[in-house]
């Protein structure tokens, strides 16, 4: 819809369903927005602009400056075309938080074949009734595709998501509800990094690994001695607490790059400048590395 004009004549736009409001409006921007942003859109009016932008980006995507938003339509059309035949769907939630403290949520959808598909991000950050908006966005990813389409819906156990999950669940009682199992190690998970002995270890290993990046000389006496004795696929990975699986990351690249750190404690062991890191290395109690092990072992 026509807004108002402003002192240079060019007039402002507003959405008729959602009511988003333009101080200029441009129609490339309306277009977009009908096609990928408006969520209030009906869908044969989304449909019908994605395949409008789809076929101007066949013919003009290189001498267009709006790539973004053109190569958006393309994968969304795509996605659109492998999902039309294609039955027992499961859609996935994953919420995370960015650099900027920001929550966010996306939205995969997974096809049998093991083929998944990000559907949407959702920033979350401002909205007190997140679990509300959550229940939305699953509905409307839903009723887009059809509900007949999907047979199950996977999320974490979070109090937003619970509640999500029961509105969902009062709406569409045919679709299973699956609390994701990866949550469940990350519960167990950060339980067991607590036990002093694995918390001490873990502790030292960030230690060893953060003297390893910091010294240049080190670090490049490391990647070499890695090549030279062919331990393929191995860097050392630092320990991240909301990773389940980053204890044994981290474990197993200390154990498997041990023969390098070896070898430099007998050949170059002046390029270890850290006291504590040097003795952690040599580890002549032999603690640091066997606890190391078991954490393998329990991870």
């Amino acid at each position: 819809m026509k807004g108002l004009a402003d002192k240079y004549n060019h007039y402002g736009a507003i959405c008729n369903y959602c009511g988003q409001k333009w101080s200029r409006g441009k129609l490339a921007t309306m277009e977009s927005h009908l096609a990928l942003h408006c969520e209030k859109a009906p869908e044969n009016i989304s449909t019908m602009f994605l395949h409008l932008i789809a076929e101007k980006a066949e013919r003009f995507f290189q001498n267009d400056s709006r790539l973004l938003d053109k190569e958006l339509v393309v994968i969304t059309v795509n996605i659109n075309k492998s999902l039309i035949n294609q039955h027992d769907l499961t859609l996935a939630l994953d919420g995370w938080t960015n650099p900027f403290n920001n929550l966010l949520y996306n939205y995969f959808i997974s096809i049998p074949d093991q083929k998944e598909y990000l559907i949407a991000i959702q920033d979350y950050s401002l909205d007190s009734q997140m679990g509300t908006y959550i229940a939305d966005k699953i509905s409307t990813i839903i009723e887009k595709i059809g509900s007949s389409k999907f047979a199950a819906i996977v999320t974490d156990d979070g109090s937003n998501v619970r509640v999500a999950r029961q509105i969902i669940n009062e709406t569409y009682s045919q679709i299973m509800n699956i609390r994701c199992i990866t949550y469940w190690f990350n519960l167990i998970s950060s339980d067991l990094v607590e036990i002093p002995s694995i918390k001490l270890a873990l502790a030292n290993a960030s230690m060893i690994i953060t003297f390893f990046k910091k010294s240049h000389i080190a670090s490049r006496l490391l990647r070499d001695e890695i090549k030279i004795m062919n331990i393929q696929g191995k860097n050392l990975e630092q320990f991240i607490k909301t990773r389940w699986v980053s204890a044994f990351n981290t474990a197993d690249s200390l154990i498997c790059i041990k023969p390098v750190f070896d070898k430099i404690l007998e050949e170059n062991h002046s390029t270890i400048t850290n006291n504590t890191v040097y003795k952690l290395l040599k580890d002549d109690e032999e603690i640091f590395f066997s606890t190391c092990r078991h954490i393998i072992t329990i991870f």
